[in-house]
């Protein structure tokens, strides 16, 4: 589809019609499929590599927007004379963070700009801002009024900040997330659940979770659990040491939990607990992915008295295997 274009420039005219410096009847045309193309109106054509290079008006965004031979992307611009010193703003620093999370801040409303200033986001943790709930960038348009998230991701170790500088226009906020500091706690549940009752990992961690909250443990925890397609040790993370959460005592102090031993036990409540889990941290049987009261699996033990805490904190032989039909605590570890 060839797209044909006159361009008229009012009261710029030569003798017989002919537009100033252009030739007379001044036209530029343009081949639509072949990219390069000049669209002007709101084209609801996909963007693809057929037409890259493609312009468009956005009547949504109110801007131009160009193919990038897989998007539409807006083209983002202000005038010299605009106003881009933003209302004073702030962004809630957090600490106490899980490891290596995805940790989202606050929502602003940013104001006292016009129309079309940049917002962007640096810095370590790969921070990305938000416009309005749209989607994540290192960089956008903002209008007064709109609102502004900032997200990164926190550090690896323990005690640490990563800050994120958000830059609205000619104004700028640091935004830090400090980790955790450096012992991870673990814990037994006091209440037992039958198999309905775990459900599935997703459960299992809203279950210890809200036990968390109720004892007063800050943090995310998840329970030490796989399921038929998914290891514990997968799905965990982990740094050291590990602490008993009722009194602190020492768990591992050295750098793998799954190295079969523990340095001291988790709980002294010598219970069955929901595992599905070998001292490797490797999934066994798990109750069909705790859907199923038929069988029997392996199960943890919260109570180790005497020698090296072996690989039997999170199995028993098959000898000693528990019933799916049974009830069993669940161990609990902070993230």
């Amino acid at each position: 589809m060839t797209a044909l274009f006159r361009f008229v420039m009012s009261g710029v005219f030569l003798a017989g019609g002919c537009l100033l410096a252009l030739p007379c009847a001044a036209e530029i045309s343009a081949n639509y499929k072949n990219g390069g193309a000049i669209v002007i109106g709101t084209a609801t054509d996909a963007c693809n590599s057929a037409i890259e290079g493609g312009l468009r008006w956005s009547s949504v965004n109110t801007t131009f927007e160009m193919c990038d031979g897989t998007s539409w992307r807006r083209i983002v611009g202000a005038a010299p004379s605009s106003d881009c010193t933003p209302d004073a703003f702030s962004f809630t620093d957090v600490t106490n963070q899980s490891l290596s999370m995805l940790i989202f801040s606050n929502t602003l409303s940013i104001t006292g700009i016009d129309p079309g200033c940049v917002v962007s986001a640096s810095g370590s943790g790969s921070p990305e801002i938000s416009v309005n709930g749209s989607a994540w960038v290192s960089a956008a348009a903002i209008n007064s009024g709109d609102t502004l998230r900032v997200r990164q991701i926190s550090s690896n170790a323990v005690s640490t900040a990563r800050v994120a500088t958000v830059n609205v226009g000619t104004a700028s906020d640091n935004w830090s997330v400090t980790t955790r500091a450096g012992s991870l706690m673990v814990f037994e549940t006091s209440a037992t659940y039958n198999v309905t009752g775990v459900g599935s990992l997703a459960n299992a961690d809203l279950l210890c979770q809200s036990q968390a909250g109720a004892l007063g443990y800050a943090g995310t925890y998840k329970a030490i659990l796989s399921d038929a397609t998914t290891n514990a040790k997968d799905r965990l993370t982990l740094s050291y040491p590990i602490v008993r959460a009722t009194n602190g005592t020492t768990v591992v102090a050295a750098t793998d939990l799954w190295s079969g031993t523990l340095d001291n036990s988790i709980s002294g409540a010598g219970t069955n607990v929901w595992t599905g889990t070998l001292g490797n941290g490797t999934k066994t049987s798990t109750c069909s992915s705790w859907t199923s009261t038929s069988g029997s699996h392996y199960h943890g033990h919260g109570n180790q008295t005497s020698g090296a805490f072996t690989a039997n904190w999170t199995w028993i032989s098959d000898a000693n295997s528990a019933g799916c039909n049974g009830v069993s605590n669940l161990f609990c570890i902070q993230q």
